[in-house]
């Protein structure tokens, strides 16, 4: 379902929290899980607001959609989080029209992602935009928009090194674990969470520590049983985590859970134990770190980890800005040639009925002048990226007109 109402860029909005000014903690009182995110799409009508997509990952909570005023965004987003409108605004970005889509480009490519170059956004933003059509919430702008964030950001993949080598969130959660693990190839580890994010960890594990002995738990156990199958795992019964911790001297956290469901009294005194908590809100207490045999580190803290890899990626920032300046600058021409595609309809009207009266009434030949005339037409206003169609309307129809008569 495709919203067909002329678009305004001065009501194009995003309205956004992420990890340059906020902590994992905070950006989880404004995460959407899918349930939230559909009410917040059911909601939004009576808002006013009708054409728009949430985009909610560990680094952000971001809204991209048609308002008279961004309030109206923020108002759907904290109704539906447990987030204050007081926290947001002390904390937020607030983008409109052109800058607003300038940076859903650089998202897309990652070049906006807590760790520079990190793919997994695409497949997020598609999962976000799909959820959205379904709902009827996206119109041909976004549409249009997206597919071409889309290729913008495949060629920026295929053109640059950006997103090559392995870094990722997922992949500095296993150097945190190397670095504080060693070469202890018979560490048993538990992986708490089954989605995609999880997986992601269990392959980085096997890659770096393979033989290893590695556990899966989820809430749902086939989808656990699933991935063990896939990766060659061992499962754990999700009702057993908490009395079976002992056991495991690394610990990855990767749930959908709203809350903490791991805290201090969990772990024993005097186990070293290594916890990875990849969720946002965070699953894991950060009141574990008063016992002193416990490392933990959360999105934030992997984000610091830096080497050679992400130097790289930095180098080729200028390649991936000129290509997303190309296409930004290619889908603001397509927008401003869709908004004059009611007055070339009109216009196209007028001239069959102008050629007829006046001219002739052979239809083909009739077809055939007014394309021409629409050609030149589309052509004036597109010259120089100016487009004022009532100057160049008229000056058009002056150049049919005397030809023709001619």
């Amino acid at each position: 379902m495709y919203i067909e109402e002329k678009k305004l860029l001065s009501d194009f909005w995003v309205i956004g929290i992420s990890y340059h000014k906020s902590d994992t903690a905070l950006r989880g009182n404004y995460a959407i899980d899918e349930n939230q995110y559909s009410a917040i799409l059911k909601t939004a009508p009576a808002q006013g607001v009708h054409e728009l997509f949430v985009l909610s990952t560990c680094n952000r909570t971001e809204i991209y959609g048609f308002a008279k005023c961004p309030n109206d965004l923020i108002k759907l987003l904290c109704q539906h989080t447990v987030g204050s409108h007081e926290d947001f605004f002390r904390n937020a970005y607030i983008k409109n029209g052109n800058d607003a889509i300038h940076h859903i480009y650089n998202v897309s490519a990652g070049l906006d992602s807590q760790i520079l170059g990190d793919y997994e956004i695409v497949g997020q933003m598609k999962q976000a935009i799909q959820v959205a059509k379904e709902h009827g919430r996206v119109s041909w702008f976004m549409d249009r928009l997206f597919k071409s964030s889309l290729q913008s950001s495949r060629e920026i993949r295929s053109k640059t090194e950006l997103s090559t080598g392995s870094v990722s969130v997922a992949f500095a959660a296993v150097k945190f674990i190397k670095n504080n693990l060693g070469q202890n190839n018979h560490a048993k580890i538990l992986v708490i969470g089954a989605g995609s994010i999880g997986r992601t960890t269990c392959l980085n594990l096997l890659q770096e520590y393979a033989p290893l002995q590695i556990y899966i738990t989820n809430r749902t156990q086939e989808t656990a049983e699933q991935l063990a199958n896939n990766l060659g795992l061992q499962t754990l019964d999700y009702n057993n985590v908490k009395e079976s911790l002992v056991q495991f001297e690394v610990i990855v956290v990767a749930t959908n859970a709203r809350n903490y469901i791991l805290g201090k009294d969990d772990f024993a005194s005097d186990a070293q134990t290594i916890l990875v908590d990849l969720a946002v809100p965070q699953n894991i207490d950060p009141a574990v770190l008063l016992n002193k045999n416990i490392a933990l580190a959360n999105v934030d803290d992997l984000s610091k980890i830096n080497d050679e890899t992400l130097r790289n990626r930095t180098a080729e920032i200028p390649k991936v800005n000129a290509i997303i300046g190309f296409h930004f600058h290619d889908f603001i021409e397509w927008y401003s040639m869709r908004q004059n595609v009611p007055i070339i309809k009109a216009v196209k009207e007028k001239l069959h009925e102008l050629n007829v009266l006046l001219f002739d009434t052979d239809k083909s030949k009739d077809k055939c002048d007014v394309q021409k005339a629409l050609n030149t037409m589309a052509m004036e206003l597109k010259k120089e990226g100016e487009f004022k169609p009532g100057c160049r309307y008229i000056e058009t129809m002056h150049k049919y007109i005397s030809e023709s008569v001619s």
